[in-house]
């Protein structure tokens, strides 16, 4: 292993305290930007699909009427003949109940597909200038904040083009192959956003650099991203516990309430994605200098 998985969970989360600053600020800008959204799209979520929750009233009727789920229960183990005919009515309305639901929701079932796939293209848009404002931090850590929040908005867009072709360079070989080549190459490209910013090469240079410059290191790039998952997925799952007491009311919870889960789920997010920038950062840059011929280094 050329790179140790301990010394770059160590040295990024030490970059990420000494640049507590920078970073914060990306993740109270973007979080708040992204909780609002979701927010927003939860009210709406409810305003499409309330209407067609409320009209299952023998679900609601049994999830709210214990007393008489027991006393049925009890009438039918006693082989209760008007208990068996309280049950088989009940069964025919839960099953009207399905169906002039689902009836219900076929008339707006496009309306809320077309909104759901709008909310996921802007928190899609959202997390990409994010990342592209942390990579730019995890690069160029001194630079103003300022600076590396305007120009995240010029290097934004030749990143995005840079995924699409190393995307379209790993799995066109998919098909041809197997599930492994796809394994095989994409981590080559994890340094190529560091070459293209860091070092100011173009796209499709940067991208071919990165496949050339990380030969023999693909061990090391695929096991600390694993670990680099591991971590994000903890970080993720120990929120969503924290925040599973205000969801678990979604459909009864007030505005407040919806916007304020939204927007402290939307800066966590953010510091968890700021971190595995910083991460992502630390991990090329060592393995491109690993790479550098001896006399290269010294003059650095």
């Amino acid at each position: 292993m050329k790179v140790s998985p301990g010394s770059l969970i160590a040295d990024s989360w030490h970059f990420c305290i000494s640049y507590i600053g920078p970073l914060l600020f990306g993740c109270i800008v973007w979080g708040v930007l992204s909780g609002i959204v979701g927010g927003y799209s939860s009210e709406k979520f409810i305003e499409l699909l309330g209407p067609t929750l409320s009209s299952f009233e023998s679900i609601e009727t049994i999830g709210t009427d214990l007393g008489a789920l027991e006393e049925l229960q009890e009438g039918l183990e006693a082989g209760d003949p008007e208990a068996l005919a309280k049950a088989e009515e009940f069964a025919a309305a839960f099953e009207n109940d399905i169906r002039d639901g689902f009836l219900d929701a076929l008339p707006h079932f496009g309306r809320f597909l077309g909104f759901v796939f709008l909310v996921i293209l802007i928190q899609i848009v959202i997390t990409g200038f994010a990342c592209t404002y942390f990579l730019l931090v995890s690069i160029h850590g001194k630079r103003g904040i300022g600076d590396n929040f305007i120009r995240s908005f010029g290097v934004f867009f030749p990143l995005l083009i840079q995924d699409m072709w190393v995307c379209l360079r790993s799995f066109l070989w998919v098909p041809l192959f197997n599930i492994v080549a796809l394994f095989w190459l994409v981590p080559r490209y994890i340094p190529a956003p560091y070459i293209l910013v860091a070092e100011k090469k173009g796209i499709l240079t940067s991208t071919k650099e990165s496949f050339d410059r990380t030969k023999g290191h693909w061990d090391s790039l695929i096991v600390n991203m694993f670990i680099l998952i591991v971590i994000t997925w903890i970080l993720s799952s120990i929120m969503q516990l924290a925040l599973m007491p205000f969801t678990e009311q979604f459909f009864q919870a007030n505005t407040t309430v919806i916007y304020g889960t939204s927007i402290v789920s939307g800066i966590v997010s953010q510091m968890i994605y700021a971190y595995a920038m910083v991460f992502c950062v630390m991990l090329s840059r060592r393995v491109l200098e690993a790479q550098m011929p001896p006399k290269n280094a010294d003059a650095q």
